[in-house]
């Protein structure tokens, strides 16, 4: 008898019990280019996906597939080194399974962060981007088939699939990134200075905005024509990931907060080619940023009710 959709995740939760105790209440997706960001983390432990349970590794260049608990500003810390994705062959039950394994093990927050094409023409590459909503062009929903009311309702609730709450103190937190102590420009927040905080050192300019992520296949690029629509129908921002994700976290009943990095301007916003190459050389780029912005989106949410 094959084994239900419930069982695996249960068989996925208990080898992860065996080494640990910890029961988080943040969890992070490391998107192409987020790897350093674990460094954030004290005493970490480390599983590779392929010793756990129904995990599948991910093939793809900038995903290393490790999953690591740990402890940052008194907050236990869940973090996804590396995400799945459907235009590697992978169902999408099979992409969304360690986000529902570690929704499970009890966090009450999920940080979602990817490397996306910039649609906005008033974003530039490097800029980042809080996902106020988003647009599905995927083919399949990861709820689609057998159903199993443990794990969450049938029919699930979009209106806020990110936590508006959440962006609010992500937003109003990263915005200390570019303000110098003391420094009567408060609302400054392109200086392009390198700023001390209490969590690191930004070198250079940050610059968050907000807007609305379409996800889309892959792996092909899209058109300028593609773009085009996209925009016409309201993205901001577009990249092959994140949405099931999403939708399986709300289904969880977990809150969401999303951040793309724009590593690059879609085909037809400005003349230039497109390639991964390049995207992992600007998340490079950004490594001390990635890591600094996830410190203090950690630590804004540490004092979020409910969250230690």
């Amino acid at each position: 008898m094959s084994k239900t959709l419930y069982d695996r995740i249960n068989e996925s939760l208990n080898y992860i019990k065996k080494s640990t105790d910890i029961t988080p209440k943040i969890g992070i997706i490391l998107g192409t280019g987020w790897k350093c960001s674990t460094e954030i983390l004290d005493s970490p432990l480390t599983f590779n996906y392929k010793d756990i349970p129904h995990f599948s590794s991910p093939s793809i260049e900038g995903h290393e597939g490790k999953l690591i608990i740990g402890k940052y500003d008194d907050s236990n810390i869940i973090c996804l080194k590396g995400r799945l994705h459907a235009y590697e062959g992978f169902s999408m039950e099979e992409v969304v399974h360690p986000i529902r394994t570690i929704c499970s093990l009890g966090i009450s927050i999920l940080i979602v962060t990817n490397a996306a094409g910039g649609i906005n023409p008033e974003f530039s590459q490097g800029d980042y981007m809080l996902i106020c909503d988003h647009i599905n062009f995927m083919v399949e929903n990861p709820l689609k088939g057998s159903y199993d009311s443990r794990i969450g309702p049938r029919f699930v609730d979009m209106s806020e699939p990110y936590n508006r709450e959440l962006i609010s103190i992500a937003d109003n937190s990263l915005r200390h990134l570019n303000t110098r102590p003391n420094d009567p420009r408060q609302n400054d927040f392109a200086r392009p200075v390198p700023v001390r905080t209490g969590r690191g050192l930004v070198a250079g300019r940050v610059i968050v905005k907000k807007g609305i992520y379409a996800g889309v296949n892959g792996p092909s690029y899209e058109t300028p024509s593609e773009v085009k629509m996209l925009r016409l129908l309201g993205a901001d921002a577009v990249g092959m990931s994140t949405i099931p994700e999403v939708i399986v976290a709300r289904q969880m009943g977990v809150q969401v907060c999303g951040i793309s990095c724009i590593t690059n301007m879609a085909a037809g916003i400005k003349e230039e080619k497109i390639s991964h190459d390049k995207v992992l050389t600007l998340m490079k780029t950004n490594e001390k940023k990635n890591s600094t912005i996830l410190k203090e989106i950690i630590h804004a949410f540490s004092s979020h009710p409910g969250i230690r």
